[in-house]
């Protein structure tokens, strides 16, 4: 990564959805033993719902959204749903400003979502990136640092494609 690049990362790490995957687990575990206990089943049916919970549990562990921003590109992905970097070149862009946006109203919640304003890429807070793109599509991508990403957009002259609409409402 060279040094006139922004980087960020961000994760499903809020501390509501660790108590889901607990309580989630926890049921899991109560119904393998129920199971085996009761012996109506074999030990690989019994556990069989376990495993789909710890299984949904570990991909959402993996989860990240990751974005790079460089002078001639933007680029992104959603790790492991979007293994491949999406790249956005800055050619390829007519507008962008850091805004303030509505995830459930918008989007329908976080995640990799499509709503009337086009795709998001978001996973908690309620600032991204408005990305309009040449062809007339838009993309979203959820920020967790609003303020230096726009300043860094401005620094690589982004400002110049959008009017000046490097704006955090």
């Amino acid at each position: 990564m060279k040094m006139d690049s922004l980087f960020e990362q961000q994760r499903f790490n809020q501390k509501w959805i660790l108590l889901l995957e607990i309580a989630l687990a926890a049921v899991g575990t109560a119904i393998a033993i129920a199971a085996i206990a009761s012996k109506v089943t074999g030990i690989l049916p019994a556990v069989s719902p376990l495993l789909a919970i710890l299984g949904i549990i570990a991909l959402f562990r993996t989860m990240k959204l990751e974005i790079e921003i460089q002078n001639d590109f933007i680029r992104f992905r959603f790790f492991p749903l979007r293994i491949r970097w999406k790249i956005i070149p800055k050619a390829d862009i007519r507008q962008i400003a850091v805004v303030k946006y509505n995830p459930i109203k918008d989007y329908g919640g976080w995640g990799i979502r499509i709503g009337s304003k086009g795709w998001a890429y978001t996973v908690k807070g309620n600032d991204g990136i408005s990305i309009l793109l040449a062809s007339g599509k838009h993309i979203l991508i959820g920020t967790a640092k609003p303020k230096e990403v726009s300043a860094f957009l401005e620094k690589c002259g982004y400002n110049r494609l959008s009017c000046g609409c490097l704006l955090i409402n």
